[in-house]
């Protein structure tokens, strides 16, 4: 019965490894390398755990390179009806500190209602924020599912931001309603998305600021999935704001089995204008399943 037992978890529906490279530039004044590599497995039917180690180099002309690393253990329930989400972490920095976050959902269709928060998360808001930050956070979360092509979504969240030493440097509140349609089914999946936001922060964090963007993609639902041959995917978006800016991004990538059942999956991410900071922003993520 413990052969059983272990077979069952060590089996490949069960457990796999993932390792993930990536470099941002997320600003003229910060670089960001990131390398992870995540350990999963099944410890009961819908019932997912994983530990993740990483790290995290910050490169700024302005200011010393800087070093975090972490060690995460989290665990997700997958079942239909009621759907969670928790993680514990440890972050070695200038200043160590310990992250958590929790989402709760409930899905009685067509809705399904999320509550998030988070507690000493990172965030890349700002370059200040991605290099010295921290963020708690609580939000609401409602997708409305009309049929198998269109849902729409509301989103509202509060959060206040500290430095890793525990500063406080002040808090923000954003809304956003969301409708997602899809033209295409089957690979190449084609879908378009579109967004009206809100969001208000306090002078010290970034300026208040509203949006509208619309983007459309192709080939995303093959980004997850083990493909045999080459799989392309993309989305393409814009997005103008109260001052009539307008902003792009662009995401293309591809995926495939490379060999047995090992996955490499390559992405590149470009964007200008969008959101709190009007630099360009641009990076490339690498992950290898196995």
């Amino acid at each position: 019965l413990l052969n059983e037992a272990y077979e069952k978890i060590t089996n490949d529906e069960h457990i796999h490894f993932i390792a993930k490279a990536k470099r941002k530039h997320l600003s003229s004044l910060l670089e960001v390398e990131e390398q992870s590599f995540t350990y999963q497995w099944r410890l009961y039917q819908q019932l997912k755990a994983n530990i993740t180690v990483a790290q995290e180099k910050y490169s700024s002309n302005q200011k010393p390179t800087k070093t975090d690393k972490s060690l995460a253990f989290a665990l997700k329930n997958s079942n239909s009806k009621l759907l969670w989400d928790i993680a514990l972490a440890y972050n070695h920095s200038q200043d160590d500190f310990v992250s958590s976050r929790l989402n709760i959902g409930y899905n009685f269709h067509p809705f399904q209602v999320t509550l998030n928060s988070k507690y000493h998360n990172k965030s890349e808001l700002t370059p200040l924020l991605a290099r010295e930050g921290m963020e708690n956070a609580l939000g609401v979360n409602l997708l409305i599912t009309i049929n198998q092509r269109v849902s729409l979504g509301f989103l509202h969240q509060k959060s206040h931001y500290f430095r890793q030493n525990g500063e406080f440097l002040g808090e923000g509140e954003s809304t956003q309603l969301s409708a997602k349609y899809i033209l295409r089914l089957g690979y190449p999946d084609i879908r378009f998305n579109s967004y009206l936001s809100h969001s208000t922060f306090t002078p010290t964090i970034a300026e208040d600021f509203s949006e509208f963007g619309l983007s459309a993609s192709v080939g995303t639902s093959r980004q997850n999935s083990f493909n045999h041959g080459w799989k392309p995917f993309g989305t393409v978006g814009l997005a103008i704001n109260e001052h009539y800016n307008l902003g792009a991004s662009v995401s293309l990538g591809i995926s495939k089995i490379v060999e047995g059942k090992d996955s490499l999956d390559i992405l590149l991410n470009y964007s200008n204008g969008i959101g709190v900071v009007s630099e360009p922003l641009y990076g490339v993520n690498l992950r290898y399943r196995f």
